[in-house]
């Protein structure tokens, strides 16, 4: 799309075309999806040179509060309990506002947990995909 856009062309939605969409048959395969589409959407950005448009820093965000969260958690009776709360602040105001999107979302109980999982996954997934090609990116070409 980027090249497209560059190059002035325009993309267009029509109702008119109908795709099939097959979705991943388990969590496994759609975590995976969703790593890689991270991953090399972390590589595009490195080739072309272009920082991550709002829509793909906040999934990278919230996977770095996340394992930020992770990393802090074995030390929480040493820490001050400010500081513990300082940490965790940023990814349970995310999981509450994806539980309050997947409540007016929903039309049934179950499809919220259903929605607040799916949600969850797909962010996750995608943002440590793309810390993870960083890293990787990183060690082939950061260190001299």
């Amino acid at each position: 799309d980027a090249r497209l856009i560059k190059s002035g062309g325009k993309i267009y939605l029509s109702l008119e075309h109908q795709i099939e969409y097959y979705p991943r048959k388990t969590y496994k395969d759609f975590i995976k999806q969703f790593f890689k589409y991270g991953s090399y959407r972390s590589l595009n950005a490195f080739k072309r040179k272009t920082l991550p448009n709002l829509r793909q820093l906040i999934p990278l965000l919230i996977s770095l509060s996340f394992l930020s969260f992770i990393f802090v958690l074995p030390f929480a009776f040493i820490l001050d309990n400010y500081f513990f709360m300082l940490m965790c602040i940023p990814f349970a105001l995310y999981l509450a506002l994806v539980f309050i999107f997947s409540c007016l979302i929903s039309k049934k109980i179950i499809q919220v947990f259903q929605v607040f999982s799916l949600a969850v996954v797909t962010h996750l997934s995608f943002g440590l995909g793309y810390i993870h090609r960083i890293f990787k990116l990183y060690l082939r070409f950061g260190r001299k």
